[in-house]
């Protein structure tokens, strides 16, 4: 589906690239993986290829709407984009980026979950989970909603069922 001007090709011979209402190509087939931001964003996180062997190359970036990368940061995993940030691995830790190739919480996480559309994170640290809340958005900081004590992953995907259940805890940090 269109965006402004500007498209994901889903795959063309097992790449993915970014084609305009005229049909043309804005960015070539030339990734691995593309992923799509919330409507109102310019930039995209993408997989980087080797496309002569065909060959994923192990990082990802940020890149704008012509596929130049907009700054140095690279990644060694990319979770789901929601809400504003992109969970991304880089070395043995977690931490979420905007778009803006601005780190929204620095990686410090043994693991984490996409953001909910409350900003709510499910986050590992010291082997246990807890829930983070991103505020205020503009900066890497953020509060513990819940701190790691459960040993088990939160089940955070549905939006509805994790607003419902971190309501409490999330008023409660909003009035601190």
């Amino acid at each position: 589906s269109f965006e402004g001007d500007t498209a994901i090709v889903l795959e063309m011979d097992g790449f993915y690239g970014l084609i305009g209402r005229d049909n043309q190509w804005h960015v070539p087939p030339i990734f691995g993986a593309i992923y799509r931001p919330a409507l109102g964003e310019k930039n995209y996180l993408v997989g980087k290829v080797d496309k002569g062997k065909k060959k994923f190359i192990p990082y990802y970036e940020i890149v704008n709407s012509t596929g130049f990368a907009i700054n140095s940061m690279k990644f060694d995993e990319v979770k789901h984009f929601k809400a504003g940030g992109a969970p991304v691995r880089q070395g043995d830790k977690w931490g979420y980026v905007n778009l803006d190739g601005q780190w929204l919480i620095q990686p410090q996480f043994e693991d984490v979950q996409a953001f909910t559309t409350s900003c709510v994170g499910a986050v590992k640290k010291d082997g246990l989970w807890g829930v983070v809340y991103k505020y205020p958005f503009n900066t890497a900081e953020y509060q513990w909603i819940v701190p790691p004590t459960w040993q088990s992953e939160p089940d955070m995907c549905n939006d509805a069922a994790s607003t419902e259940i971190h309501a409490p805890f999330l008023h409660d940090a909003l009035l601190i």
